[in-house]
């Protein structure tokens, strides 16, 4: 059974929209203004916590035996 997207809205891309995306893409990373992300200090990760939907990697606890 294959299952397909649904899409949100009727609306296509017009090609302006088309255009505007695509130079975005092709903008180099050094261009790109960062300005209204604030750095991350010391005190923000004081308050970091562990992502509270973490889940450790399960680990085997029973012997595997192998024929002899």
């Amino acid at each position: 059974m294959r299952k397909s997207a649904k899409r949100t809205t009727n609306s296509v891309l017009t090609a302006a929209q088309r255009r505007e995306l695509a130079a975005l893409a092709a903008l180099p990373a050094d261009k790109i203004d960062y300005l209204d992300i604030p750095p991350l200090t010391e005190k923000f990760w004081e308050n970091a916590v562990r992502n509270p939907f973490y889940g450790p990697v399960k680990q085997q606890v029973t012997c595997v035996l192998t024929p002899m």
